[in-house]
C-alpha cells in the first residue's frame, strides 16, 4: 500500500482539495483509496461525504478497528470508491507523550488494511504537532504543496528539515517533492516563482507540475465531484493539471 502525506506548515496553500482530486486521480486509474483525515478542521472529510467513512482518524489511532465484515464487500464490489478515516475535534486530545502509541495503534490498523486498499493518502494540519509527526512517522512519501509567495517557503523549508530528523526513526521516509499550488498568472508571481525555482532548498525539490488557481477546484471539492463533471473548460485544465501531478507521482513508485 503507497502511503502519501501532503504536509506543510502554513495554511490557505489548498493542502486537502489537492489531497482529495489525488485520490480522485489514483480510483480513475482503479486503485482503491483511503483517505486519513488528520485536520481537526475535518474539510478532507467534508469534500468526502459521499464517499465510505470507515471510522473516526481518532479511533483510527486509539483503539483497534475491524473494518472486514462492515467494509470490505463495499470495497470489493466497487471499485470507483473512496473510503476515508474523518477528522474532528478529537484530534485536539491527542497529547504529544502519547505519540509512539497512537503510531503502534495506527500501524496495527493499517496493516490489518492491508490488502484492501493500494493508496493511502493522509492529510494533515498546517502546523507542526503531534499529529503531523505521527503522519510522518507512518508515510512513506511526503508532498509539499506551496504556493509562489515567499511566505510559503518557510512552512516548506520546515517540514523539510522535520521530514530529514524524523528520518532517523522511519527510514521509508522521504520527500516526494515540492508542488506549487494555487498558482496565478501575474508578473509577480511569474517572477517569484523564477526565484523558487532558484531557491537552495526548494528549488532542487520543485515538482515541474504547477497547479493553477481555479475556481472549479474549490467548487468540485464543495459539492463533493469530480473534477470531469463540471462541463468548464477551467476544470478541464485544472483536471489535465491534477492528471500530470498524479501520473509524476505513479512513475516515482515504480
Amino acid at each position: 500500500m503507497i502511503r502519501l502525506t501532503l504536509s506543510t506548515q502554513k495554511g490557505g496553500v489548498g493542502k486537502t482539495a489537492l489531497a482529495v482530486n489525488l485520490a480522485r486521480y489514483f480510483v480513475d486509474k482503479h486503485k482503491k483509496v483511503l483517505v486519513i483525515d488528520l485536520d481537526v478542521q475535518g474539510n478532507a472529510s467534508d469534500s468526502l461525504s459521499d464517499c465510505k467513512k470507515v471510522c473516526s482518524s481518532f479511533d483510527l489511532m486509539t483503539k483497534s478497528v475491524s473494518i472486514l465484515d462492515t467494509l470490505l464487500p463495499t470495497i470489493e464490489s466497487n471499485n470507483d470508491n473512496i473510503c476515508f478515516t474523518s477528522g474532528d475535534g478529537a484530534l485536539a486530545d491527542l497529547k504529544e507523550s502519547n505519540i509512539e502509541a497512537y503510531v503502534k495503534q495506527l500501524e496495527a490498523n493499517l496493516n490489518g488494511f492491508e490488502g484492501l486498499f493500494d493508496v493511502l493518502i493522509i492529510d494533515t494540519p498546517p502546523t507542526l504537532g503531534p499529529i503531523q509527526v505521527l503522519s510522518l512517522l507512518i508515510s512513506q512519501k511526503v508532498l509539499i504543496p506551496i504556493e509562489v509567495e515567499f511566505s510559503s517557503l518557510s512552512g516548506a523549508v520546515n517540514i523539510a528539515t522535520t521530514i530529514e530528523n524524523l528520518k532517523k526513526i522511519n527510514s521509508d521516509l522521504d520527500i516526494l517533492g515540492i508542488v506549487v499550488n494555487k498558482m496565478q498568472a501575474k508578473p509577480r508571481l511569474k517572477s517569484n516563482l523564477i526565484e523558487i525555482q532558484n531557491h537552495p532548498i526548494i528549488g532542487q525539490l520543485l515538482l515541474p507540475t504547477l497547479i493553477y488557481n481555479r475556481d472549479s477546484i474549490a467548487q468540485a471539492t464543495a459539492e463533493h465531484k469530480h473534477l470531469r463533471d463540471l462541463n468548464k473548460s477551467a476544470a478541464k485544465k485544472a483536471l489535465a493539471e491534477v492528471n500530470a501531478l498524479g501520473d509524476y507521482i505513479t512513475k516515482k513508485y515504480k
